[in-house]
């Protein structure tokens, strides 16, 4: 086993530009390398550029002139190629690798152009551990064969062990390191001694809970012969793979984009291929037990009894709760009740242990005996935004959680005196394996299409369970005991966090086994909208339209990449919500499809109806409470909605909204907390180091502020148009305003995904500039603090330089309760400007020396992010808003900037709204 870290440096990573007349420039490095990522395996001196294009909808020049940039890269004089996408192609982000590379990523996907938009996020999504086996042998078989499914295979136990020695072992490390910087300013002392020993065990205690665990089902994503492959594992005993001569067993179905090579047969099993050979695999996601709060969008299929009699009084109990722990200083119980878990649970997908380990919102609040902190700046504001997040949600979804599980398959395998057995979807269709009292429910799995998608089932008692196994197991001419059967169904079926339904029922509402996640409305508390649903029987599902899969020839690669910016995923999803609003359950129903052609678009040959789409949009009116889903302030919901009798969520949001109060006090002016960080000894250079690192992040903080404001002025100015025209019967004039108001649309959108890019990436920045203050942190907090209540802004940048400080400055300055909080997992290195504003990242070299990345230049208040060319800011859109290229740094407002919490190590997965 290889236990080295996959990582390829921040050197080897550009991130770049294409506005929508062809220009190429830079933007901020966010100084995160791919780590754990096949690609760092499988071409560790790869160079990657990262490119944004225009989500936007473009003009026929526009979009020429984008496709010629990307088919011409070349940047610092290396010719890059583009060979791919992730999930984020949506939002206009592609891949490019150096052109030494690039034939051998073609080849990896085929030169199948649709196929590396799709599936080159395969390599590049980063796993929380990964091992390469020198030799491992890899069987791939048809679905369904030796108990697999639709994207779900097996792994050996014996290399199951290696990933979790391996991810627990990379977990202690870094833990210690941890401890290491956060008890000794001189970080050599500690290496030797007992002292290091008592840190180790420290460490062991605080990782006790966050090791990776068997009896779950994991997402893996894996790399052998010259292709790769996505889904999810189960595990199966050494014994039964010693037969079978695999490491893994993959079904068909889990290699993308397939197996070019012919089926041979194996007399034990079937059909099946096998290959052997070095192999990369990591482990990304597993299943947990977890909450999903309600939405909208599955609220608006509830009867309305059930909205009056179930949904209702849990909205109002939410609101009750949230006022009492305001009222009453309970900001543990606020935070709870804003789903404060949100990060814990998608963070390193890790239980916390450590209870007293928090977030530094949270942390500030407990740690103040004074009552003032609500008052700062930066505090409330987070509270602002977090509270009028809860509030629109608990107005329009009613606030309450459900049960939440990654959709498994029932598919079994293992060794019985000397013969394989092994059974896929025995269970009965339309019944389920889930831990749940409710013996009813509905199973929920977003997007929510129609009401049909929620699909009815009944959950299986350990005995009914125990009935249809041993059947299907007496199919194979073998026999168990009760006892034998309760140890295969705990390793292999009731596994931990996970809903287990059959391959037939889960296709109905588009499930598969590649770790989707459901969350399910149980009949014990819901009884009336689940006796709704089941009283229609099983529905009509809109299947997925699996027509003939699109295939470009490679050299069309940029062209489908350009169509595969955007989508009409989010604008149909409400355009059907306004339609159920409106009454129109008809026109909803007819949206339906569209919306899955939506889903299905890229990688078959189908595309929805637009025409279809804007006939529906005129005869309906959107629902007046949509336009307020991203309001910062709980003032900006208005206390009351003229809404149709038809709309559900309409009434819902009138009942509730009215009894939400604006609970927060005024926030004070940032000068106010000057005092609360004193009696440190503070130098000149100190103050000086400070101003600087304060000016530059001012600079970006402001430029993103300001740009926002600007596309959300166009925009408003855009809708207002539209509406305008709206009903008018100039169809011309109609589309000519459409396409400018979604235009506006696709860059304010686009914009807001690059602000928190921006975001990202000073953050960074500001945080591995402060944890190399390893000496005197306080006083350096003290300089910072001075610094910024010089000014007009909210202060963020303490809380993110140095969170752990301030709070305890804090509880010390108050009496309040010293707590300890989360710390972001930081890149090896350190920060360093020269005397001409330029600033890099200086990382150790493995073998000794180092190397410097150019980040960014500070010069005359702007950010530069060429240094060979200074005309190159950071904000590198001026141009397209401001034909003089000036811009006058406004009041830093940060209600108007999204800022990443700070969460426990690892990043944020893709995934829905979790506590």
């Amino acid at each position: 086993m290889n236990t080295k870290n996959h990582k390829l440096s921040v050197d080897q990573i550009q991130n770049l530009e294409i506005d929508r007349n062809g220009r190429v420039m830079p933007r901020l490095n966010d100084l995160d390398p791919l780590e754990n990522t096949l690609l760092s395996v499988l071409y560790p001196g790869i160079k990657v550029a990262s490119v944004n294009v225009p989500v936007e909808p473009l003009d026929e020049y526009e979009e020429s002139k984008v496709e010629n940039a990307l088919a011409k890269l070349v940047w610092r004089g290396i010719h890059y190629k583009l060979v791919g996408a992730s999930g984020s192609a949506k939002k206009g982000k592609f891949y490019f690798v150096d052109h030494e590379h690039s034939r051998a990523i073609a080849e990896r996907f085929q030169h199948w152009p649709q196929a590396a938009i799709v599936y080159f996020g395969i390599l590049v999504s980063p796993c929380r551990v990964m091992i390469e086996e020198p030799d491992a042998r890899v069987l791939v078989v048809p679905d369904h064969a030796l108990g697999t499914n639709d994207c779900r295979g097996w792994i050996r136990r014996s290399v199951f062990a290696r990933l979790q020695q391996k991810h627990d072992a990379d977990l202690l490390d870094k833990q210690v390191r941890r401890l290491v910087r956060q008890q000794s300013p001189d970080k050599s002392l500690l290496l030797n001694g007992p002292e290091m020993l008592a840190l180790e065990e420290q460490a062991k205690r605080e990782i006790a809970g966050k090791t990776l665990r068997a009896q779950r089902f994991y997402q893996f994503r894996m790399a052998f012969h010259d292709t790769q492959a996505k889904g999810a594992f189960k595990i199966m005993e050494d014994d039964v793979a010693d037969v079978l001569e695999a490491d893994f067993i993959l079904p068909e179905s889990a290699v993308k984009p397939g197996l070019k090579m012919p089926t041979a047969m194996y007399s034990i099993f079937g059909p099946g291929r096998r290959f052997r050979g070095r192999t990369a695999v990591g482990i990304r996601e597993f299943s947990r037990q977890l909450e999903f709060e309600s939405s909208y969008t599955l609220v608006e299929h509830a009867p309305h009894d059930s909205i009056q009699l179930e949904i209702l009084p849990q909205a109002m109990e939410q609101v009750r709760k949230l006022s009492c722990a305001v009222g009453d200083g309970r900001y543990g119980e606020l935070l709870e009740i804003l789903g404060r878990r949100q990060e814990e649970s998608l963070g390193d997908g890790l239980e916390q242990a450590d209870k007293d380990e928090l977030n530094v919102i949270e942390g500030l609040l407990l740690a103040d005996a004074s009552g003032h902190i609500v008052r700062h700046p930066y505090v409330n504001n987070q509270l602002n935004k977090l509270l009028a997040r809860w509030a629109f949600r608990v107005a329009t979804g009613g606030g309450f959680r459900l049960p939440a599980f990654a959709l498994a398959d029932d598919g079994y395998l293992f060794l019985r005196d000397r013969k394989v057995l092994h059974g896929s979807d025995w269970i009965p269709e339309h019944k389920a394996i889930v831990p749940l009292n409710s013996k009813q429910g509905l199973c929920v799995r977003y997007p929510i299409r129609m009401f049909d998608d929620l699909l009815p089932f009944e959950n299986l008692s350990d005995g009914v369970i125990e009935t249809h196994l041993r059947q299907d197991i007496q199919r194979q001419k073998s026999e168990m005991t009760s006892l034998e059967l309760e140890h295969l169904i705990a390793r292999q079926l009731r596994l931990e966090g996970t809903y287990v339904l059959h391959s037939e029922t889960a296709k109905k509402n588009g499930g598969d086994y590649d770790f989707d996640w459901i969350c399910v409305i149980e009949s014990d508390r819901f009884p009336r909208f689940v006796d709704s649903r089941f009283r229609k029987g099983m529905g009509e599902q809109q299947g997925k339209t699996k027509l003939n899969k699109a295939k470009d020839p490679w050299f069309n690669l940029e062209h489908v990449a350009m169509k595969a910016r955007g989508n009409q995923i989010g604008s149909i999803t409400d355009l059907m919500t306004s339609c159920r609003a409106d009454g129109r359950e008809d026109l909803a129903d007819l949206l339906a499809k569209e919306l899955q052609n939506a889903l299905d678009s890229l990688k078959w040959q189908v595309q929805p109806d637009l025409t279809l789409v804007a006939d529906i949009r005129q005869q309906v009116s959107q629902a007046p409470w949509l336009r307020y889903k991203n309001e910062r302030r709980i003032s900006d919901l208005p206390l009351h909605l003229d809404v149709a009798d038809t709309d559900k969520i309409g009434k819902l949001y009138n009942h509730v909204r009215k009894d939400i109060e604006d609970l927060l006090t005024n926030k004070a002016p940032i000068e106010a907390f000057k005092g609360l960080v004193v009696g440190e000894e503070v130098t000149r250079e100190m103050l000086e180091d400070c101003h600087f690192v304060n000016r530059a992040y001012a600079a970006i903080v402001g430029k993103i502020a300001e740009r926002h404001e600007q596309l959300k002025q166009q925009l408003e100015m855009a809708r207002a148009d539209w509406d305008a025209v709206r009903k008018s019967p100039d169809r011309d004039l109609r589309k000519q305003r459409l396409f400018a108001k979604t235009q506006a649309q696709g860059a304010y959108r686009f914009d807001e995904d690059r602000g928190k890019y921006e975001m990202k990436a000073i953050l960074a920045y500001i945080r591995i500039w402060a944890q190399n203050k390893s000496e005197n942190r306080k006083a350096w907090l003290q300089a910072l603090n001075r610094v910024v209540c010089g000014g007009k802004g909210s202060g963020s940048i303490l809380f993110l330089s140095f969170p752990q400080e301030l709070i305890d400055k804090l509880a010390e300055r108050t009496g309040g309760r010293f707590v300890r909080v989360h710390l972001p997992r930081l890149a090896e290195g350190i920060v360093q400007t020269d005397s001409k504003g330029r600033t890099f990242l200086v990382e150790p070299l493995d073998r000794g020396g180092e190397k410097q990345t150019f980040l960014w230049k500070y010069k005359d208040g702007k950010i530069l992010l060429d240094d060979d060319n200074p005309a190159i800011e950071a904000d590198n859109r001026t141009s397209d808003h401001n034909p003089s290229g000036r811009t006058t740094l406004p009041e830093i407002d940060m209600d108007d900037v999204s800022f990443p919490p700070i969460t426990p190590d690892g990043d944020l997965s893709d995934g829905p709204w979790v506590v």
